[in-house]
């Protein structure tokens, strides 16, 4: 499975080693971090000057900015392992199939 981190973006989740919000990132003394990934080219920030960076995911391939809150991010990939999704979708079509039967 896949998250949509944004501008176009996706990551496996199965690559996926852990989500920050961008944030508490800096804050925490990260700017060498940051900075040695960008040398590496692993982390591309540019065009973010438009809209504000809220996450930063990590991944095997190196590091992703998002413009959705790391708890947002986060709630997407439980519902996506668990399978909720599919079990949400099924949930609601199996409701919509009841009040079709009660209306005859």
């Amino acid at each position: 499975m896949f998250l949509h981190l944004g501008n176009d973006v996706s990551v496996r989740i199965s690559e996926i080693i852990a989500i920050y919000d961008y944030e508490l990132f800096r804050s925490g003394g990260n700017f060498g971090y940051i900075a040695s990934m960008k040398k590496r080219k692993l982390f591309d920030d540019t065009g973010w000057e438009d809209e504000k960076i809220k996450s930063l995911v990590m991944t095997e391939k190196g590091l992703y900015p998002s413009a959705i809150s790391s708890l947002t991010l986060k709630r997407r990939t439980d519902i996506l392992q668990n399978g909720r999704l599919l079990k949400l979708s099924i949930e609601s079509e199996a409701g919509a199939g009841k009040s079709s039967e009660n209306k005859e």
